[in-house]
């Protein structure tokens, strides 16, 4: 596993990740939460590597974030108040279940997504062009990790291994994302984080 350093560089390790996502690689990066283990999401084989990689069971779906609301309304529908609940508390560690546009493409219904809070996961996302897959960096039930040493520990033994690991040093404690569910115009708290919403 490659470790590379964001604060030495931002721009050289966007250049590193973007090779990597692009070429069906995945990566281990800081988010406003923790440390997240991602790739493209739109690539099938991406998708089944994270799950070994994780050993996640088939029927937890895997969140994204994405650059900005306009990328993210390419992906998946917004009604009145989730798009009041993204204009608001995006960029942040609010996540929002919704229908997505094409579900032949995302192999899925629903999509938990989120612009991040962490400048340069959202950047990378925006760049990449697709929604980035921000499972946390652990084995599927383990700790949150909010620095590296337990992660590469965690899959160093792993048959298969995260391509490259960005860090960004040790990072604030702080829960996972709040995670909602809008339907029919109303707000289900599936998980709570951060945010509070109501």
């Amino acid at each position: 596993m490659r470790v590379i350093n964001i604060q030495h560089n931002q721009a050289r390790a966007s250049q590193e990740a973007l090779r990597c996502l692009r070429s069906g690689g995945t990566i281990v990066y800081p988010t406003e939460t923790a440390y997240g283990l991602g790739g493209d999401f739109l690539d099938k084989k991406v998708r089944a590597k994270i799950f070994k990689l994780k050993q996640r069971p088939k029927n937890k779906a895997l969140p994204v974030i994405v650059g900005n609301l306009k990328q993210a309304q390419k992906i998946v529908k917004f009604d009145a108040l989730s798009l009041s609940l993204a204009k608001k508390y995006w960029p942040g560690p609010l996540t929002l279940i919704l229908p997505v546009i094409n579900p032949k493409v995302c192999g899925c219904k629903t999509l938990a997504v989120r612009v991040s809070g962490f400048a340069w996961a959202r950047n990378l996302a925006k760049t990449l062009g697709k929604p980035l897959i921000s499972t946390s960096a652990n084995i599927s039930g383990a700790k949150t990790n909010y620095y590296l040493g337990p992660i590469v520990k965690a899959f160093k033994n792993q048959p298969i291994q995260p391509d490259l690991l960005f860090n960004s040093g040790r990072l604030p404690k702080c829960p996972p994302s709040t995670i909602a569910k809008i339907t029919k115009g109303k707000i289900r708290v599936i998980r709570q984080g951060p945010i509070k919403v109501s």
